[in-house]
Order: C-alpha cells, then structure tokens, then sequence
C-alpha cells in the first residue's frame, strides 16, 4: 500500500497498540487468543462488544478495542489539511475517540478482562483489517447499523 495518513495514540494507563505485527512467531495457545472488536459508540458496537464478552471471551484472551476515525478531508482535493478549523477538528475527534476507548476499556478492567486500546485515522474498514491481521486476531467482532426484530445486529469474522 501506500503512505499511511493515519496516527496512534499512547495512553500512559492502558496501552494503545501500535500497527507493527507482534515479534512472536508463535500462534497464542487456546487460552490466551486476541479479540479484535470495531467500537464507534454506535448500539451495534456496543451489542458486538457484549456478545464477545459474554460469549466467547476466556480468562486470559486479549481484547483489542479498536477504533477508527475517518478522515474529515480528502487529501488528494487540496484543501483542509492546513487551515486552523481543520486542526481544530482533527483534535476534537481524536480526543473524543480516545474518550470513547478510555470508557469502554474501564468497563472491561472492571471485569478483569485483560484490554489493548487502538486508536486509528483512516478509512474504517481498511484499517480494521489491517489491525486484526498485525495483531494476529484469532475472532474479529464488530457492530452493524440498524436493527432486527430481535435488537441490534452484530457482525463477526474470524481472521
């Protein structure tokens, strides 16, 4: 691929992942798997985070909360990167993706539950992958807009 145009963010109290793939070539024992959830803030995310928890999540798995923001410009159309009310709005966003990591990993600790927060920029999807695929996610779970009869719908994927 290309340049990135994305960032990270490291927060002191729980560790943001980098895209960097993991230095062990060994594939994680059943009991200490990587769980890659897509978290927006959206119902869906949050059913998707719920399922993972309640269902397939085991003491000593990882969970990797990811979340993606996309990019508030088009970079090849020459305008907003520079000017002061896109700054503005890039930093508005990100702070509040990193609130919104920074919540959902509090309720997982509360729970005991081991959790890596990742903080990307670009398109969505794209990104997604390529953090579950660096970090060797053995389930990838994210949340679908809209409803069923039956409540919010999630998506999964195993990687």
């Amino acid at each position: 691929g290309g340049a990135r145009r994305g960032w990270n963010h490291s927060d002191p109290d729980t560790p943001v992942a980098k895209h960097a793939p993991s230095p062990s070539f060994v594939t994680p024992s059943l009991s200490r798997r990587r769980i890659g959830v897509g978290v927006d803030g959206s119902q869906g995310s949050k059913a998707a985070l719920r399922w993972v928890v309640r269902n397939y999540y085991r003491t000593g798995d990882t969970v990797l909360l990811i979340h993606c923001q996309p990019l508030q410009f088009n970079p090849g159309a020459g305008y907003g990167a520079g000017t002061q009310v896109f700054k503005a709005l890039e930093a508005k966003e990100k702070s509040k993706g990193l609130e919104l990591l920074r919540k959902l990993a509090r309720k997982l600790q509360d729970k005991h539950i081991r959790c890596v927060q990742v903080l990307a920029r670009g398109d969505p999807a794209l990104e997604l992958v390529q953090i579950v695929e660096s970090h060797r996610c053995d389930l990838t779970a994210i949340g679908a807009s809209g409803t069923t009869h039956s409540g919010p719908t999630g998506g999964f994927f195993s990687s």
